[in-house]
């Protein structure tokens, strides 16, 4: 899923790929985006908070 294909709402946290802007996850919890950074440690990825 791309960035450009959903809303992402204030106070969110959003891992995506910096390079194509391919989104991973996104949650209004930081542990649940932090967990899911942390076990995905091999994908090349961004923790973002909006």
């Amino acid at each position: 899923m791309s960035l450009d294909e959903f809303t992402v709402m204030l106070d969110e946290y959003v891992v995506v790929d910096p390079v194509d802007g391919f989104c991973y996850f996104w949650s209004k919890s930081k542990f649940e985006a932090d967990l899911f950074f942390k076990v995905n440690k091999s994908l090349r990825a961004s923790l973002l908070h909006v």
